[in-house]
């Protein structure tokens, strides 16, 4: 059943809170993601479980336990989606975002002011 899976998978990470289970597919796992405290993706989580058919753990993958290139790797989405620093993150990467249109309509502006003269 599902809350098996889910029973299973917490069982190692009891501090954490799960955020996704994938049922078994054709290779017969199951996939549990997991939100401990301190990761970098603060919505759904970089944890991951992987259980067999019968509830035993296939695999782990702790991204705070993870060696420095995984890490690195398990911080590209949440910076590029600025989900891993706040609202501070989301207002800088909407001002950056915003920054080429400013810079287009500065520049139109300027080409016409010229062109009128």
């Amino acid at each position: 059943a599902p809350d098996d899976y889910v029973a299973r998978g917490a069982a190692l990470f009891p501090q954490a809170r799960w955020s996704r289970l994938t049922l078994p597919d054709a290779g017969g796992t199951a996939e549990l993601r997991l939100l401990q405290p301190g990761e970098a993706r603060a919505e759904t989580g970089l944890t991951r479980v992987r259980l067999d058919a019968e509830g035993r753990v296939v695999a782990v993958h702790d991204p705070l336990r993870a060696p420095a290139g995984n890490r690195v790797v398990d911080w590209m989405f949440p910076l590029h989606s600025a989900e891993a620093l706040g609202l501070v993150a989301r207002l800088l990467w909407t001002v950056f975002g915003l920054l080429p249109a400013l810079l287009l309509g500065s520049g139109l502006w300027l080409w016409w002011r010229r062109r009128r003269r």
